[in-house]
């Protein structure tokens, strides 16, 4: 007679194999893993469970050393169940592409942000060149010495 563990991961092999996904028990991981999803129910052995204070651990039972699925297979599974459904599948492609628009209008937003903010710079930078090629014409016209600029102020081109 099977022990209530070999009942219980037997009965849960049995579900897993009713899903769209190929669900194998105790097998290794293959070298190359197959195009359709794939499920491997590994039971190992529990080994010995930690030491609790708290519940009561009665002779022979440890309330804590329940044997634990392999998360990656609990999760493979539950998205595989959901994924082969017409419209889950839907509603995750359409997920998807929402999510890629979002993140398209933050980026555009954010590089516009910083083009304004070069523009702006720009510009300044401009402002900045034009004031210094004033400056520099006049200084260019300036009289040289004393006798250059009584020169200009009689004939009046100061």
């Amino acid at each position: 007679m099977p022990t209530s563990r070999e009942t219980i991961l037997t009965a849960l092999h049995a579900r897993l194999s009713a899903l769209p996904a190929t669900a194998l028990r105790g097998e290794v991981l293959p070298e190359r893993v197959p195009a359709a999803d794939l499920l491997i129910l590994r039971d190992g052995e529990p080994g010995e469970p930690e030491v609790t204070l708290s519940p009561l651990r009665y002779p022979g039972h440890d309330l804590r050393a329940a044997r634990r699925l392999d998360a990656g297979a609990a999760v493979t599974g539950w998205i595989a169940a959901i994924l082969t459904k017409g419209m889950a599948r839907k509603i995750l492609g359409l997920l998807l592409v929402a999510v890629t628009i979002l993140l398209l209008l933050v980026n555009l937003r954010r590089a516009s942000e910083r083009a304004g903010r070069l523009a702006t710079r720009l510009q300044a930078s401009e402002n900045a060149h034009d004031i210094q090629r004033e400056m520099l014409d006049a200084a260019s016209r300036r009289p040289h010495d004393g006798d250059a600029l009584a020169e200009r102020l009689r004939d009046g081109r100061f």
